[in-house]
């Protein structure tokens, strides 16, 4: 359960890659404290895991494509006329999508655009579409990019998901300059998780014994020896989305139980998926 309740009642939030993860995970915290969510995905979602049904509005929706976010633009429009919150959070890893070797050797352009435009383009247009809606608010509106760990650091064997995380937190920082200047009342920052505990680490972790010894390999290098959870990263979210954090902007949050901070934790796990990607 949320630490306190409704800290974004009468608030709209749109939440990309909502059907699970930790997109399904901010979506229920959100809703939990009063706000309104639109969620997209390219997924159908089961309506019952969420806490609120009659606040959760949910559209498929391809974030990479640019014709379905002005598709969204006109929902919005014609259905909220604004928004408070955008979380893009939507992205791959190129992993679980069987796109090749991700070292600068192997990498194939295809596969290096392809994660891109899921990850960081989809980012872009998000912001590009709706900054038009938050602007509007005479109150205080926020963008939260979901980038990672992986963008802070080197990832010899995942350079094109790394890549595009690192880029997100670049525009992310630009984007809250360019509102600033603009003195629109629209704060953008960017939370950065490493090792949660969701569906894109199980092509990362490896399955039964593999996967077990994989996780002990993980967890020894991260401080607070555990793995987190998608709540952990959507606990963050809630404080960029209300006005207590009204005074933080381009800000990078890490939200990986310290592993960053450790000069010797080697990604093991991350590099022994990818190498293991024929």
């Amino acid at each position: 359960m949320p630490i306190s309740t409704l800290r974004l009642i009468n608030k709209i939030a749109l939440v990309t890659g909502s059907t699970h993860g930790i997109g399904k995970a901010i979506s229920n915290l959100f809703l939990e404290n009063g706000a309104t969510v639109i969620g997209v995905d390219v997924i159908e979602p089961l309506l019952s895991e969420y806490s609120n049904k009659k606040l959760f509005h949910f559209y498929l929706m391809d974030v990479s494509n640019e014709d379905e976010w002005q598709k969204m633009e006109q929902i919005i429009a014609n259905n909220y006329q604004c928004i408070d919150i955008l979380v893009n959070n939507a992205g791959i890893n190129g992993l679980d999508q069987n796109l090749g070797l991700q070292d600068p050797e192997n990498i194939n352009l295809d596969s290096w655009k392809y994660i891109h435009k899921n990850n960081l383009e989809s980012t872009v247009l998000g912001c590009k579409y709706m900054i038009k809606f938050m602007k509007r608010k005479t109150g205080d509106a926020s963008i939260i990019n979901i980038a990672s760990r992986s963008g802070l650091v080197g990832m010899p064997n995942l350079i094109a998901y790394a890549s595009s995380k690192a880029s997100i937190i670049n525009f992310t920082k630009s984007t809250a300059l360019y509102c600033a200047k603009k003195t629109y009342n629209i704060r953008c920052n960017v939370i950065n998780p490493g090792a949660i505990e969701t569906r894109m680490w199980d092509n990362i972790l490896g399955f039964d014994n593999e996967m077990m010894l994989h996780k002990e390999q993980l967890i020894q290098n991260i401080p607070l020896r555990k793995m987190g959870q998608a709540i952990d990263v959507a606990y963050g979210a809630l404080y960029l989305a209300t006005e207590e954090s009204k005074f933080i902007t381009a800000s990078s949050i890490l939200i990986d139980g310290g592993c960053t901070a450790v000069s010797a934790a080697p990604p093991v796990c991350q590099e022994s998926a990818a190498l293991r990607v024929k």
